[in-house]
């Protein structure tokens, strides 16, 4: 059976029939029943209209109106209170002048007097006072005066008797120092001790002797022992005359504390600086004033004390007695003890009328808070629900519809799914049944093993091309056409005609035969027979070949699905999408979206926001911002700022803390001195063996308690001081010595020794001494070493070596002169400057201090007077030896026990008096932090915050956000539902499911896709087929004949042109010529 029956056997397949059946098929599936009919929901939509506004519109409009002219009768200008401006006015103005507020940073009463000074002068004038002016009543300028002018001359004179024995103290101090580390260093004896320890380094003998010498003899070994020990005795005395110079000289420099004195003489020197002692003059003047009494009181009658001082003085201590103990301190001291409350009183007034300022803006709030309470937006809230609420009827009913439709419309989704699948279903069993057959045809070529004979017939005509291109005629044709080219050229060259006759005649009979020769007839055979050859393969075999070719392959076109496929997806799949159309879900909603949207615009003409809130919130906005406007922290936060920065400033210049505790320090170190005495005591072991001891004690410190008293308040206040300065102050003020003079002096000389002592250091250096002597030592140690260590010599020189190493001893030396010399120039400029000056501020302040005190010179001078008209003359005596005299006379009578008892009551009401003043004093500092608290504006600001945030409260409750806020959300709400109403939106996803559902069948089922296999197979067969083409297989075979023809005319047409050369070239007859003979001659021609 042929092959292309057996095939049509095999495969028993007929496309047409299949994809006949398959289009019916397909087209036969189902995609149900819409059952959707959308005129119940058009019916809703078409009966929506939009609703009128103008109501809503003229709600809002009224309310305006109305409530419009009633805020603008009740809104005030936000503005501060005209006082409480004033007050802000003011303070700005103090903020300008708080820099003259500022005072040195002094501690102590000096500190204390100086801050007291500044706040009187701020207070007594300037804006201060302009401020304090504001309240009806206050007088703070003549309070602190009362309250500051006595404290405050007091604490000028301290001050300044600090100053005086600070500089007394200081200036003592660093002469004292300076002499003590100036004897510290011997220069003289340094100098003998280096120049000694240079000359016994540079005995080189010493060395040699020690290298030569014999190491066994003893003698020889103590003898340069003995000069070794004389070196080494030279460097101990270089380290013990240089060393303790400048090793303890720097240390002593240190406690000489150069810089700490400039600083303290410098802020003693501010201190005396202008000093000002003409409070100090006035209160002198007025204690001098109020004893005038006492001063001015007749003197005692010296007759009266003819029979004995004693006796009268017994009775006159006795009525001095009573006279203290009916002493009624408190009454005597009131004006002290009511100082608190003269300077609180008014600075409560002040707090009151600060506390006034906040009823302007309590008012305002208030009526601000009534009138928003007033508004009624009820009316705008009603007409916005009778606009909204049909809308959202509306979109109510048409999501009810729409949930009816959703269940068919999900079915009709579900049969589209559905109908495809069974089209897709039908598309592949026709895939299977097609691949099946063309597999039938696939194998049946297998097993002919088409491919193998198609390779084997290939490679069979490719040898067989391969060997005829391979037989080349070309050279062979080249070398016959060289040889005939040559003789040709040859024979050319030969002179013919010279050649005798008969040799002429016998190369014409041998060249005849080739010049007859012809190739033609060769040429024509031969091409004869190979056209014959190659009209072989062209003839009747090929052509039975080629039809048999032919029809295997038209048999296989047969099976050949891609025009059925291309058919199929045009026309039958179009046909199925136009039945998908028909039931298209999309295209039955399309309506009912249309009515939607139409729905969406009803409200598109309300904005809530422009229409309804902003007009309602340009009505309250004056409202609002009166309330902003109210803000107390804002409107009186310039004043608060002003006045905390102006009590903060007050408390840095006047600490409380230090007052309080200056005060109770003071009571302290009184009671302390008054509580040591002890007259009782004193009149129980009076005698006279303890007058005569008394006598002879030694002089207690000068100006006695006051002085110790004074030294205490020097050091409180950061001054150096001790009790024997006073002693120098007390010289300076009275006149025995000039205390500028005495402290330059002491400055000048401190300032010389120091400046000696740095010439001193700067001559002695020590480096070369140690390097001589280091390498002197070391010189010493070689040369030993060069015996043996058992050796007398060794053993008598290494322990005196070991012993003393100048570089342990001298090796430090050279850095402590540097650092001692650096100290020593530091110091004398620092002193040098501090020299220069000639302290006139010490002169100037001792000179004041006497004028002012010169008033109570009254007292020592009445003192005289009267111990002279009681006979006990002091002329020429000190105090303490005329009371001395009057006690070894009285010791025996009643006079020391009443004296004693006047003492202890005195004391007594000293103390009494002390505790009044000090409690007193402690009051007035209470009393000023009380002042410093009660300026103070955060009390109101609080309290009117409070309100402020309790009516913005309220207010914001009643505003139009709040009232309308649910109202316009809700409708906001309705509006946004509007905008975003998409009740298909669900019914569109399900369809849409379906839709893309479909789509992905439709690309699923395509044929082109589900018979990709089958193509794929097809295409498979189409190739073993293509294999078996003879005519293309011998075309390599026919076109080697081709070329082996092409050579043979080629080869041929130059063969004969080169024959017809060579037969031009020979010669055809005799040529006759003079010369005779006979030449034998043979020519011959050979290819």
């Amino acid at each position: 059976m042929a092959l292309s029956a057996d095939l049509t056997v095999r495969a028993n397949l007929d496309l047409s029939d299949v994809f006949t059946t398959l289009a019916s098929d397909v087209l036969g599936v189902s995609f149900g029943s819409t059952g959707f009919d959308p005129s119940a929901l058009l019916a809703v939509i078409e009966g929506a209209a939009p609703p009128d506004l103008g109501g809503l519109r003229a709600s809002v409009s009224g309310t305006i109106d109305v409530t419009g002219a009633r805020l603008d009768l009740q809104v005030p200008t936000p503005s501060l209170p005209p006082g409480l401006a004033d007050l802000v006015a003011h303070l700005g103005s103090i903020r300008t002048a708080l820099p003259s507020f500022d005072v040195p940073e002094l501690t102590g009463l000096d500190g204390l007097g100086v801050r007291i000074d500044s706040v009187r002068a701020l207070i007594e004038t300037g804006p201060l006072a302009d401020l304090l002016g504001l309240v009806p009543g206050l007088q703070w300028s003549g309070t602190l005066t009362r309250a500051g002018g006595s404290l405050g001359a007091i604490i000028d004179l301290l001050r300044t008797l600090a100053g005086l024995t600070a500089m007394a103290t200081t200036s003592r101090h660093l002469l004292e120092q300076s002499a003590g580390f100036a004897g510290l260093l011997d220069r003289d004896a340094a100098d003998a001790a280096g120049a000694t320890l240079l000359g016994l380094a540079g005995d080189a003998s010493l060395v040699a002797a020690l290298r030569n010498a014999d190491p066994a003899d003893a003698a020889v070994a103590a003898e340069l022992a003995g000069r070794v020990e004389a070196y080494l005795d030279a460097v101990t005395e270089v380290a013990t005359t240089w060393a303790p110079g400048m090793g303890f000289g720097e240390a002593a420099l240190l406690g000489l504390d150069a810089t700490g004195t400039s600083g303290a003489i410098e802020v003693a020197s501010v201190v005396l600086t202008g000093v000002d002692l003409s409070g100090v003059t006035t209160l002198t003047a007025d204690v001098r004033r109020m004893a005038g009494p006492l001063l001015e009181a007749p003197l005692p009658d010296p007759h009266v004390f003819v029979d004995g001082f004693l006796g009268q003085a017994a009775l006159l201590t006795a009525e001095a007695r009573l006279a203290v103990q009916t002493w009624d301190v408190a009454g005597a001291l009131a004006p002290v003890t009511n100082l608190s409350d003269t300077v609180l009183a008014p600075v409560l007034q002040f707090q009151q009328a600060l506390a006034g300022v906040g009823t302007e803006i309590t008012g305002a709030l208030r009526s601000l808070r009534s009138a928003v309470g007033e508004v009624d937006l009820t009316p705008v809230a009603t007409a916005l629900d009778a606009i909204l609420q049909p809308v959202v009827t509306v979109l109510d009913a048409i999501e009810a519809g729409i949930g009816g439709a959703e269940a068919t419309l999900t079915t009709v989704a579900g049969e589209i799914e559905s109908g495809l699948h069974d089209a897709a279903a039908f598309v592949t069993t026709a895939s299977t049944s097609v691949q099946t057959s063309i597999g039938e045809v696939s194998g049946l070529l297998g097993e002919l093993h088409l491919q193998e004979l198609a390779d084997t017939l290939s490679q069979s005509l490719r040898t067989v091309a391969q060997a005829l291109a391979a037989a080349q005629l070309r050279p062979y044709f080249d070398a016959a056409i060289d040889v005939i080219t040559t003789a040709a050229d040859i024979i050319a060259q030969v002179p013919f005609g010279m050649l005798p006759t008969d040799v002429q005649q016998e190369i014409v009979d041998a060249c005849r035969p080739i010049k007859q020769l012809d190739l033609q007839p060769v040429e024509d055979t031969l091409r004869a027979e190979l056209a014959t050859i190659r009209e072989g393969f062209s003839a009747d075999a090929l052509q039975q070949i080629d039809a048999g070719y032919q029809e295997v392959v038209g048999v296989l076109a047969g099976f050949d699905p891609a025009p059925h496929l291309a058919e199929f997806e045009s026309t039958v799949l179009s046909q199925l999408r136009t039945q998908l159309d028909a039931v298209d879900p999309m295209a039955l909603l399309a309506p009912v979206d249309e009515g939607i949207a139409s729905v969406r615009d009803l409200l598109a003409d309300l904005d809530l926001q422009a229409e309804v809130l902003a007009p309602l919130q340009e009505l309250f906005a004056p409202v609002l911002d009166a309330i902003e406007g109210l803000d107390p922290a804002a409107l009186l936060a310039p004043a608060q700022q002003a006045v905390d920065d102006l009590r903060t400033s007050i408390t840095d210049a006047l600490p409380v803390a230090e007052a309080r505790e200056t005060l109770l320090d003071l009571r302290t170190r009184a009671a302390g001195v008054l509580g040591r005495i002890d007259a009782h005591g004193v009149v129980d072991v009076l005698d006279d063996r303890v007058i005569g001891a008394l006598a002879e004690m030694p002089s207690g410190p000068p100006a006695g308690p006051f002085g110790s008293i004074l030294v205490s308040l020097a050091q409180a206040s950061g001054f150096r001081a001790d009790e024997p300065a006073v002693q120098d102050v007390i010289d300076w003020v009275s006149g025995v010595s000039v205390g500028g003079v005495v402290v330059q002096g002491r400055l000048a000389e401190a300032h010389g020794r120091v400046t000696a002592t740095s010439a001193a250091v700067a001559s002695l250096d020590p480096a070369p001494v140690a390097a001589a002597a280091s390498a002197y030592h070391r010189a010493l140690r070689e040369a030993v070493a060069g015996h043996p260590d058992d050796s007398p010599l060794a053993q008598a020189i290494t322990p005196l070596l070991n012993a003393v190493v100048p570089d342990d001893l001298l090796a430090g030396l050279a850095d402590n002169r540097r650092r001692y010399q650096i100290a020593l120039d530091a110091d004398a400029l620092l002193l040098g400057t501090l020299a220069a000056s000639g302290r006139s501020e010490v002169t100037e302040a001792a000179s004041q201090l006497h004028v002012a005190l010169e008033p109570l010179g009254a007292f020592p001078s009445r003192l005289r007077d009267v111990l002279t008209a009681l006979g006990l003359d002091p002329a020429g005596r000190p105090l303490r030896v005329v009371l001395t005299d009057l006690l070894r006379e009285a010791v025996h009578g009643p006079v020391p026990g009443e004296l004693a008892g006047l003492i202890s009551d005195a004391t007594a009401k000293v103390l009494e008096a002390l505790d009044v003043v000090t409690q007193s004093g402690l009051d007035a500092v209470e009393a000023l932090d009380s002042v410093l608290s009660l300026l103070d504006l955060t009390p109101i600001v609080d309290e009117l915050t409070a309100l402020h945030t309790q009516i913005h409260d309220e207010v914001a409750q009643l505003s139009p956000d709040a009232l309308l806020g649910p109202v316009v959300a809700s409708g906001t709400q309705v509006v946004d539902r509007l905008n975003a109403f998409d009740p298909l939106a669900p019914v569109k996803q399900i369809v849409q499911a379906a839709l893309d559902a479909a789509d992905q069948v439709f690309d699923s089922v395509r044929p082109t896709v589900v018979f990709a296999p089958v193509l794929t197979l097809y295409q498979q067969v189409m190739a073993i087929v293509s294999g078996l083409d003879l005519v293309s297989l011998l075309q390599p075979v026919l076109t080697a004949f081709d070329g082996i023809a092409a050579q043979l005319d080629e080869g041929f047409d130059h063969t004969g042109d080169a024959l017809q050369e060579l037969q031009d070239a020979l010669p055809s007859e005799v040529q006759e010529n003079s010369i005779g003979g006979s030449v034998s001659v043979d020519v011959g021609v050979s290819f």
